[in-house]
């Protein structure tokens, strides 16, 4: 999938590396990508990548996660010492911004153990949103978490809230854009989002075993599933970008090298006076349609049979309005031969020149623009029809 700049919109990027993977026959996730970076703005990213929709299948499937999980399991382990270390480090940033009180929803929230953390701490109101259905089934067998099993792209009922965390998720989205729109309807008025990334101008290489195997292999920041890569500039760019106004952000080194950072939803100025001329128009023009209506209600009552001039937008939307689709209208006439051959409500729209094979039937002419000019059209072919004109309210011969 090609994509564009999530930042600045722009298609013209550098390319920095391809990374490129050679397949087994099975349990296999793509091909590799091409890391590249924004010509505009400097963001850096990775292009080419699988599309939104099989990244969401793999992770709700997390085959190779799962396999993990299940030997912990065995070994009577609940979670590995390098997630609750990292967590640990999450929750110290987290607390600094969050109530007792407050909601808190945790996007990607895998097994939850991070809220699961959070709950021996006083946090009574938690709840998880994670894509993989046995990652939810840990959370609630081991952690006691309510976790909704979807991904912001499934648009789930799943609330609003007054802390919502994002940890180690934006490098895994290839539709940014959608995504952290889809997350401020996620979000109460004043709430508040955390979002840690891994930090891309802290990649270094160590031997420590207080850090993970992302500073110890080369390239393993290239993995198949990291397809963002942030400094702090191209974070704040892109949220930003998206609505969110920085309330704190900081590069900090733990079991990995991330960027911690807290937003709030940039304040939207409330349009309400467009709502309110849209109220008035609407009124408006109900008023001035029901002169029009009432040309149609008594055609419709004769029981007469009609001609009706006119396919278009305007015949669609009086049809759609209820009076006229009630009529006994023999056919529909219109100069555009676009519409000749095709059916509306089931009646043959025809041209002009056909009318007189219909007979003498009146002729409604559903047109404002065109009413007159229709009109002196029908005169002009020599036609007995009687002509019923909308916007005059008078019935003509």
């Amino acid at each position: 999938m090609k994509r564009n700049c999530a930042v600045c919109g722009s298609r013209q990027s550098k390319l920095l590396y391809h990374q490129r993977f050679v397949l087994p026959t099975r349990n296999y996730f793509h091909g590799g990508y091409d890391v590249v970076a924004c010509a505009r703005c400097g963001f850096t990213f990775a292009d080419n990548t699988p599309p939104q929709a099989f990244l969401d299948t793999y992770y709700r499937e997390m085959s190779k996660k799962r396999a993990l999980l299940q030997q912990q399991a065995e070994k009577g382990l609940v979670e590995p010492d390098y997630v609750i270390r990292q967590h640990e480090h999450s929750i110290t940033n987290i607390l600094a911004h969050v109530h007792k009180n407050d909601s808190i929803l945790d996007v990607g929230c895998y097994t939850g153990n991070l809220l699961s953390m959070l709950k021996t701490k006083g946090f009574a109101k938690v709840k998880g949103l994670d894509p993989s259905p046995f990652a939810a089934e840990v959370a609630k067998e081991k952690h006691g978490i309510d976790v909704v099993t979807g991904s912001l792209f499934d648009e789930l009922p799943v609330g609003v809230f007054d802390f919502v965390i994002l940890t180690h998720v934006l490098e895994h989205i290839a539709e940014l854009t959608s995504f952290l729109s889809r997350l401020k309807t996620l979000m109460n008025e004043n709430g508040l989002l955390y979002v840690e990334v891994p930090d891309a101008n802290n990649f270094f290489y160590s031997d420590s075993p207080d850090h993970l195997a992302e500073h110890k292999e080369p390239f393993q920041q290239f993995s198949v599933e990291h397809i963002n890569y942030f400094g702090a500039v191209s974070l704040v760019n892109l949220m930003e970008a998206h609505g969110f106004e920085k309330v704190f952000i900081q590069p900090q080194v733990s079991t990995l090298a991330v960027i911690a950072s807290v937003w709030s939803c940039r304040a939207v100025g409330m349009d309400t006076q467009t709502a309110d001329s849209l109220r008035s128009y609407i009124r408006e023009s109900r008023e001035r349609l029901a002169s029009v209506t009432a040309v149609i209600d008594k055609l419709v009552q004769s029981k007469a049979e009609i001609i009706v001039w006119g396919a278009g937008l305007h015949t669609q939307k009086l049809l759609a309005a209820g009076a006229l689709a009630e009529g006994k209208i023999a056919a529909f006439v219109d100069s555009d031969p676009a519409y000749h051959g095709g059916l509306l409500l089931g009646k043959p729209i025809l041209p002009p020149q056909e009318i007189p094979r219909l007979g003498d039937l009146p002729i409604l002419v559903s047109s404002k623009l065109h009413q007159e000019s229709i009109a002196s059209q029908i005169r002009n072919m020599g036609l007995n029809n009687q002509v019923v004109l909308l916007y005059s309210g008078d019935e003509n011969s």
